[in-house]
């Protein structure tokens, strides 16, 4: 029995430094791009941008979360700042949604691991919510309550870390000087501090699922998992099912991205492992 456990730690853990070992190299070019893009494009430039409401503000709001990189949990500073500094809430909405959604390393580490059509249903899924989002604001938000949502964000805006300003440098300065650099560290090494433990919960969730959890399982929460076609029924059912397994596994977008590989190598239908994510 011990030796059983034993065995099945050691699976978990070689599956876990696997995962790690085969998408570490996406994350550090997907912060490094991620650090180089806000380095160019700086919050406060975001927010001039994004003071009016519009299709093409609601985009922008997009574009820029998805270069601003942030972890689920720092998402919503991010946001906050953009706000204070001049976003209308309606674009800030949008950036929140991309920044936990749309970002860079999701997207690598996505192909990574379950394929490109993940890529492409995550970027229209989380483009289809940008839409909702901004058609039921004026529903839901009112000016009244949009005017004190600013303010209670400016009441709770830290003070940001001390680092060297980008500010009066042109953008080839900022890719090529010493200072330039130095910022770009400065945002690569933030990033990391704010995701490292998602990730890697994530990671070591997955392995000891993979390890511990038998097939037996997962074929029988999801219907006709081991089937090579499902039906509709099955695929509503995966797709109903694996946001409840989501809501007890969530550690991040990120750290959720190996959880969702590991259903995917469990046959769970591509509605099911999109559902989940």
């Amino acid at each position: 029995m011990e030796s059983n456990i034993l065995q099945l730690l050691v699976e978990s853990l070689k599956t876990t430094g696997l995962l790690i070992w085969y998408t570490l190299w996406a994350f550090i070019l997907g912060y490094i791009l991620s650090a180089a893009i806000q380095t160019l494009v700086t919050r406060e430039q975001m927010s001039n941008v994004l003071g009016k409401t519009g299709i093409k503000q609601m985009s922008l709001g997009g574009f820029f979360g998805f270069i601003s990189s942030s972890c689920s949990f720092a998402s919503l500073a991010a946001t906050r700042s953009v706000m204070v500094k001049g976003a209308h809430p309606k674009n800030a909405i949008s950036f929140l949604i991309a920044t936990t959604n749309l970002v860079i390393e999701t997207g690598i580490v996505l192909w990574l691991l379950v394929g490109w059509k993940f890529v492409v249903a995550n970027f229209a899924l989380g483009t289809i919510m940008i839409i909702y989002a901004y058609l039921l604001y004026r529903f839901f938000i009112s000016k009244k309550v949009a005017r004190a949502g600013k303010e209670h964000a400016e009441k709770l805006e830290a003070e940001e870390l001390k680092h060297p300003s980008p500010e009066g440098m042109k953008w080839y300065e900022k890719l090529t000087s010493k200072k330039g650099i130095k910022i770009i560290s400065y945002k690569f090494l933030g990033e990391w501090k704010m995701a490292y433990k998602e990730v890697l919960i994530g990671f070591t969730i997955a392995g000891i699922v993979s390890a511990f959890v038998p097939d037996s399982f997962w074929n029988s929460i999801f219907l006709e998992s081991g089937a090579e076609t499902q039906s509709f029924l099955a695929i509503v059912e995966h797709a109903l099912v694996a946001p409840i397994l989501a809501v007890f596994t969530f550690v991040g977008s990120l750290g959720n991205i190996p959880l969702a590989a590991i259903l995917w190598s469990k046959n769970a239908s591509f509605a099911g492992v999109m559902a989940f994510l």
